[in-house]
């Protein structure tokens, strides 16, 4: 059942991973990738090769607005004013936050990693993470996506997390501040393979995506082939929308 759990932190990665200041990340999703119908995810479900499974709910409520998501352990909640605009976001295990919090200053995230470069489509491609926070043992991850849209992307659009994402700052600088906005991080398109390797050069963890899409260009499934220091496994998900 261990191994399930790739499912989670690779929507996390897909849900939460430049252009200018005028410019608004749907305006940028559609220069990339031209006109798109809107689709909402509603279930994930995941098999691994033992017959393990496991799954991610995405509910909605009223004007089709996110309100959770669960994967039957944990839930996030989403919850709005009387306006329609995000309110408090979080889980009974991580506290709920007010939106307005998240405004009040930069998040210094250097001991986290920082994005090295970005694709031609925007997409966070260069990466380097650190094991156990600033200076410690770091690993570059290289990221590789195909040509098709973001499937999460109007899922992200119907909690308004992206009007959210538009207003935080991340601060990537240890002495002098290297400030991004949070939604430059938002992938454009889908991820099909990711490769970290440590200071050696070693590949210590990889993940290779294989979809299948629809008509409209969602993915209907995905097989995953990982490794992981040393060991392999495999994923396999649906996609409902």
């Amino acid at each position: 059942m261990k191994k399930i759990k790739y499912l989670l932190p690779f929507i996390g990665i897909m849900l939460f991973f430049s252009c200018d200041d005028e410019t608004t990340i749907e305006d940028e999703f559609e220069e990339v990738n031209g006109e798109v119908k809107e689709k909402q995810i509603k279930r994930i479900q995941g098999l691994n090769e033992y017959g393990e499974s496991a799954y991610v709910i995405f509910n909605y409520g009223g004007d089709n607005k996110l309100s959770s998501i669960s994967d039957g352990e944990d839930t996030y909640s989403f919850n709005y004013n009387s306006q329609g605009e995000l309110n408090t976001i979080g889980s009974y295990s991580d506290g709920m936050y007010t939106v307005s919090e998240l405004y009040n200053a930069p998040y210094d995230v250097f001991d986290k990693g920082g994005v090295l470069e970005f694709d031609t489509n925007g997409n966070p491609s260069k990466i380097l993470t650190f094991e156990n926070g600033y200076n410690s043992t770091s690993i570059i991850g290289e990221i590789f996506y195909d040509s098709k849209p973001n499937f999460l992307f109007y899922t992200l659009k119907s909690s308004m997390m992206l009007e959210v994402l538009e207003k935080i700052q991340l601060n990537f600088g240890y002495q002098n501040p290297n400030l991004m906005k949070a939604r430059d991080l938002i992938p454009n398109n889908n991820i099909r393979a990711m490769i970290f390797k440590d200071t050696q050069g070693t590949t210590v963890f990889e993940v290779q995506v294989n979809y299948k899409y629809d008509e409209d260009d969602y993915p209907m499934t995905a097989d995953l082939f990982i490794f992981d220091h040393g060991q392999t496994s495999k994923i396999y998900l649906d996609y409902y929308y």
